[in-house]
């Protein structure tokens, strides 16, 4: 299905996303932890997120979205969280998320 993006292409990718478009276009530093989530369907990219991270010095956390849900989440959610987050642990923007 996805011949023409070859390991070479992906890792490239990866490699580009990681180190220059992260952490507002100055890549990633030694230690960073960094949160990537892909779709199901994008899936085939996250071994290559994974690869660029650790060689960069960072701590990948790494999540798949099954694809579908997002609509019964904005139909059925309520404006409350159902599990608040403590603001002092965790810090998450529309560029950036990482733990304090």
């Amino acid at each position: 299905m996805y011949d023409f993006l070859t390991d070479k292409i992906l890792q490239n990718y990866a490699d580009l996303m990681v180190n220059f478009a992260a952490n507002e276009r100055k890549g990633i530093n030694k230690n960073d932890v960094c949160y990537v989530r892909v779709p199901e369907s994008a899936s085939i990219i996250l071994k290559y997120f994974q690869r660029s991270i650790l060689k960069a010095g960072g701590h990948p956390v790494l999540e798949i979205s099954p694809e579908g849900l997002a609509a019964d989440f904005y139909k059925m959610a309520t404006s409350h969280p159902t599990l608040p987050v403590k603001q002092e642990l965790l810090h998450c923007g529309q560029d950036k998320f990482y733990a304090k």
